[in-house]
């Protein structure tokens, strides 16, 4: 199969081999970009096309604006545009370059015998010779009346004109009120709303476009966590394929609001805050629950993340065990959990911890909402049931 990329480094051949894209120089096309992966994506033969597979970049890899999930891969069709970072590519199959038309006409003398051709008729080379006669003016008889009225024709007078400076003023006029309430309609149209800030949030975490999500972030609540680690938190989570809100609560510059979504196949509810800060809206505060804590916690675990299972923790329990010692722990360890109960800001879930040996015995996890954290639930504490 004759296929290439087409971007902005130029056209690049696709081969029987595995193209490896990625910002590492070992990659067989190195983008350079902040955006892109050490080993962002490659691209392989599939019998008679190539496809493309994320191999867990941090942005994304996207196929016609549609962000591919990770590790699976998707079969490229010709025309599809490839978008990685910042740079765009075009996936081509055969010729790429389309054939040029040109146009040629034929000479009276290279036409066959039996081409028609229209000839010129002389009879109609004066427009006179098929006008029609029309009679000559009819005028008025002595009593000023014309041949075939009973009355005097009346006399015409044309309408008094307005002046041309009446209707500048009018123009100028309705030209001032349209621009007032296209300007009012147009500030009450594109106005900030805490409702559209949660609904661009939806969009994001729907498309996976976790750095879009973040952006959406306030400032203290970034300083929880980097853009890094949040996306590794929503990754952990599974992909979001519901995000419903209802009208938000606006209190001065404050808000809330109830969100729903589903991810990874389970829902979770609960409510956000926002908070307006020149003049836009961003988010304060996290859907948090005791199952979705625990949900990060074992999904990262699972992935081998020891580093976003940690961030589960309180801050008291981080202090109390450093992550290298957590990482040494719970290497190569899974969990899964049931039974959970809350009392106001704590709780408690029951955990099975698996290693290669097997599942262990039952252990309890409690939970509390970490006013470290932005009053998320965090684990504090582990021990057995």
């Amino acid at each position: 199969m004759n296929a290439a990329l087409r971007g902005p480094l130029g056209k690049t051949p696709l081969e029987a081999t595995v193209l490896t894209i990625g910002s590492s120089p070992d990659n067989q096309l190195v983008i350079d970009d902040a955006k892109v992966s050490a080993h962002h994506a490659e691209i392989r033969p599939e019998d008679q096309r190539f496809s493309i597979t994320d191999l867990g970049s941090t942005h994304g890899t996207y196929v016609n604006s549609q962000r591919l999930d990770w590790n699976t891969a998707h079969i490229l069709t010709p025309g599809s545009t490839i978008t990685i970072g910042d740079s765009v590519f075009t996936y081509e199959e055969g010729d790429a370059d389309p054939d040029i038309l040109t146009l040629s006409t034929k000479s009276r003398a290279e036409m066959s015998d039996d081409t028609p051709v229209l000839e010129h008729n002389a009879a109609y080379t004066s427009p006179h010779s098929y006008a029609p006669h029309f009679p000559t003016q009819l005028a008025p008889d002595a009593g000023g009346t014309y041949p075939g009225y009973a009355t005097p024709y009346p006399a015409y007078a044309p309408p008094p004109r307005r002046s041309s400076r009446g209707w500048i003023w009018i123009g100028l006029i309705v030209l001032i009120i349209l621009g007032i309430a296209g300007g009012a309609a147009a500030v009450y149209f594109t106005r900030a709303t805490p409702e559209k800030t949660i609904e661009a949030y939806c969009n994001a975490l729907r498309g996976q476009d976790y750095n879009s999500a973040y952006s959406l972030l306030s400032s203290s609540l970034q300083k929880t966590a980097t853009e890094t680690e949040f996306a590794a938190k929503q990754q952990a989570v599974g992909h979001t394929t519901i995000c419903t809100h209802d009208s938000a609560n606006v209190t001065g510059s404050v808000a809330t609001d109830n969100l729903t979504i589903v991810s990874g196949g389970q829902s979770y509810a609960g409510i956000i805050s926002l908070i307006s800060a020149n003049s836009d809206w961003k988010i304060s505060v996290l859907l948090s629950s005791p199952q979705l804590t625990l949900t990060i916690f074992c999904n990262a675990l699972r992935a081998g993340d020891t580093h976003t299972a940690y961030n589960e923790y309180s801050q008291g329990l981080k202090n109390a065990n450093p992550e290298t010692k957590f990482a040494q722990t719970f290497g190569g360890i899974t969990c899964v959990f049931s039974s959970i109960n809350t009392s106001g800001n704590s709780g408690t879930a029951s955990v099975v911890f698996v290693n290669s040996s097997g599942p262990s015995n039952p252990y309890i996890v409690f939970l509390a909402q970490d006013p470290a954290n932005n009053s998320d639930w965090r684990i504090d504490g582990i021990q057995l049931a």
